[in-house]
């Protein structure tokens, strides 16, 4: 029976049912349903060819019969995409009336032969498309092999240079045409013109020139070059042998502590194992308590590389210049050499410092400014005036700031300065006009550095301080380095050993006072060799500083950050000072004043007596007194007792006792009715007469009341002083206190 005939049959039987089942005459329709799905078969979409990533050009169409050919509507037939073979929508279809699903199909991005199944529900039955898959447009250019080889000079390396062509997928386009190019050294290059293949490879060999890098382009139309390196002679090897931030001076370890808001400079030392024509790039990473905050690349400095450190040469090292505000404590830096690899090497891993590939932690220490008062000094002899003033106080500064760990410094001038000594023509008027310079600090309760200034006037001294007390002098003439020689004292330093100075430090661990190691002008931007230059605290030039100072000033400026700064508030006080030298002692007269106290910090061979009319102790201070940073081998000492403790209205006699006993002593004077004048001088309104009887007053203590600062320690009657102040306070003391404190308007 021919399939016609069966389905007629089959008509035939449903029909004869119908009958049966109804009324004679019964006009019902009689419907025809399909047996159940028997076959499915692939009548569109298979055998395409598309491009990848895109929708294929024909939709999946799946034709379901039974097994008499019909086709079967309703069937749900599963669209499956093999592995990487894209996408298909709707993943589930179901047949139509005329047998048929449709699904349309995206092909997957990797280039080549894809297939989906297509499977009836319930069915082992499948059919299966298969399409081909085109690489897209051209789009992408890398190197793919034959990287950062060397050879010989002048002969053809063994790998071939590749490179690949592909779409944006990453398959490779076949047919483009390469153009290759020696764009770097005398090489040469076969062929010059290659085609990319299936796999968008495309191939050519270099032949190496002269010794030293060499550069091949390869070149699509349209497409980024290929950059190609390569190196005429043996290969080498890269390293940093050591890498520091210097502020003015450092070790090649490093371990010389910077000062937090100072500018640093870096300097990176790379060298090759031989000689080498490379100009690798340097990378220096910022950190700040883990978090990187910063990157830096340093071109190289030379067209090659050294193979060996020279740290005496600027220029040799990759060098960058740190700003202050990222010098801060928790800083830690990673430097690396050729850090995209550009340069063929045999050991790479020595390219990172530290080698670790972690941080390097930087000692960064947190400092208060450098701040100081600049006390113009008049000699009444001559009556000039050192040259200091707020429009040049800052050039004092310049030698100081280039060399201490000093982050900042803050200065101000104060009013000129009269001390009693005329001149500065012999060593005790120099030790007099110091130890009143300490007095005036005291007397104005100040806890800054105080530096004065004099004229020349004959060669005594350039410079004259105290050893770790912040008082100082200079001549104006000898100007920033005498100064940040004498500051040195003052932050605790003795002399370096050389030129025969006074006192010399027997622990300073170069010879000759050589700095040791290499410092840095960062303003000048100028090397300071050791074997060229003296430590600042010698008396060799041309100076800088040592390691050594640098350390030991940065341990005083920390523990001083405290000691110096005015810890009580302004009450009355008795003032005590004088000194003690080789040729006695001298305790000079005692004054009252309003100022904060300053009692002995530490026990000491010497000893204060404040002694009452019946010969009983009102008071006892036992004391170590400040030495000088050099000269003659002189003692000083100030201080601001409380008048509850010294108790200056019992006093009659004030005593210095010593290891060999009483020193010195001091009386207070007999009353003498005579008080004191001021007056300015009609020519000059500047210039100040202070006349007083001197027989009842051995000291007059001359004040601008308006500031609080001292004019002058004024002896013998009448001093000539220099002031702008239309009012001065005047403090007469009988030697042991006050005989009268008065105000005078002068102009």
């Amino acid at each position: 029976m021919n399939a016609k005939g069966a389905r007629w049959y089959r008509f035939a039987l449903l029909a004869a049912g119908a009958v049966a089942a109804g009324c004679a005459g019964d006009s019902t329709p009689l419907h025809v349903i399909p047996a159940e799905p028997s076959e499915s078969r692939a009548v569109a979409g298979d055998a395409q060819r598309g491009t990848v990533g895109e929708p294929a050009p024909d939709s999946l169409v799946v034709l379901v019969l039974d097994r008499y050919s019909n086709p079967v509507p309703g069937v749900r037939v599963r669209f499956t995409p093999g592995d990487g073979a894209g996408t298909v929508s709707p993943e589930v279809a179901e047949t139509g009336l005329d047998g048929k699903a449709y699904a349309e199909w995206t092909l997957g991005t990797r280039a080549g032969e894809h297939e989906v199944a297509a499977e009836i529900s319930g069915s082992a039955a499948k059919v299966t498309f298969r399409a081909t898959a085109l690489p897209g447009a051209p789009a992408m250019t890398m190197a793919f092999s034959g990287m950062e080889q060397s050879g010989p000079a002048g002969v053809q390396l063994p790998q071939p240079l590749v490179m690949q062509a592909t779409d944006a997928y990453g398959n490779g386009i076949e047919g483009l045409t390469v153009a290759w190019e020696v764009t770097e050294g005398d090489g040469s290059v076969d062929p010059a013109t290659s085609t990319t293949d299936v796999g968008g490879l495309a191939r050519t060999y270099l032949t190496l020139g002269s010794p030293g890098r060499h550069t091949v382009t390869a070149r699509i139309a349209g497409l980024p070059d290929v950059t190609f390196r390569a190196f005429a002679g043996d290969p080498i090897n890269l390293s940093i042998p050591y890498a520091y931030l210097v502020q003015s001076v450092q070790t090649p370890a490093g371990d010389v502590p910077l000062v937090a808001g100072r500018d640093a400079m870096l300097r990176v030392f790379v060298i090759a194992d031989q000689p080498a024509s490379v100009q690798p790039d340097v990378r220096v990473d910022f950190y700040v308590h883990g978090s990187l905050v910063a990157s830096e690349r340093l071109p190289a400095p030379l067209a090659h590389v050294l193979t060996a450190p020279q740290e005496g040469v600027l220029g040799s090292s990759w060098n960058l210049i740190v700003p202050g505000e990222r010098i801060v404590p928790g800083l830690a830096i990673r430097i690396t050499v050729d850090p995209d690899d550009e340069i063929f090497e045999t050991n790479e891993s020595d390219n990172t410092v530290p080698a670790s590939g972690s941080s390097l932690p930087i000692d960064v220490r947190a400092l208060s400014p450098f701040r100081v008062v600049f006390v113009p000094i008049r000699l009444a002899t001559s009556g000039r005036v050192g040259d200091v003033s707020a429009a040049n106080a800052n050039s004092y500064l310049a030698d100081a700031l280039a060399m201490f760990p000093i982050p900042s410094a803050e200065a101000s001038v104060h009013a000129v300065f009269t001390p009693s000594p005329g001149t500065l023509t012999t060593a005790e008027d120099w030790e007099t006009v110091l130890s009143e310079l300490y007095q005036l600090r005291v007397t104005e309760g100040a806890s800054h550095y105080y530096y004065g200034v004099a004229p020349f006037e004959a060669p005594v001294y350039c410079g004259l301080g105290y050893v770790g007390y912040p008082v100082a002098m200079g001549l104006d003439v000898c100007g920033a380095a005498t100064a940040a020689h004498e500051w040195g004292h003052n932050f605790g330093r003795r002399h370096a050993p050389c030129g025969d100075p006074s006192n010399p430090d027997p622990a300073y661990p170069y010879l000759n006072a050589s700095i040791g190691v290499f410092g840095l002008d960062l303003a000048r931007g100028e090397i300071r060799e050791p074997w060229e230059y003296y430590d600042l605290m010698s008396y060799c030039t041309p100076e800088w500083i040592s390691d050594y100072t640098y350390r030991a000033v940065l341990s005083f400026r920390q523990m001083e950050a405290s000691s110096f700064d005015k810890a009580a508030s302004d009450e009355p006080v008795l003032m005590l000072w004088g000194r003690i030298g080789a040729t006695g002692a001298v305790l000079e007269p005692a004054y009252e004043a309003n100022t904060a106290p300053v009692l002995p910090s530490r026990s000491g061979p010497y000893r204060l007596q404040g002694i009452d009319g019946a010969g009983g102790v009102v008071f006892e201070l036992a004391f170590e007194p400040h030495r000088l940073g050099h000269g003659p081998d002189v003692q000083f000492f100030s201080f601001a007792v409380p008048v509850s403790m010294a108790q200056p209205h019992r006093l009659e006699r004030l005593r210095l006792i010593g290891p060999g006993g009483v020193l010195a002593e001091r009386v207070r004077q007999a009353a003498v009715a005579a008080a004191p004048a001021a007056q300015a001088d009609p020519a000059d309104p500047r210039r100040l007469r202070v006349q007083w009887n001197a027989a009842g007053a051995p000291l007059v203590v001359v004040r601008d009341p308006a500031t609080g600062q001292v004019l002058s320690f004024a002896r013998g009657g009448s001093a000539t002083i220099r002031s702008d102040a239309r009012e001065v306070e005047v403090i007469v003391s009988d030697g042991i206190g006050n005989r009268a404190v008065q105000r005078m308007r002068v102009r």
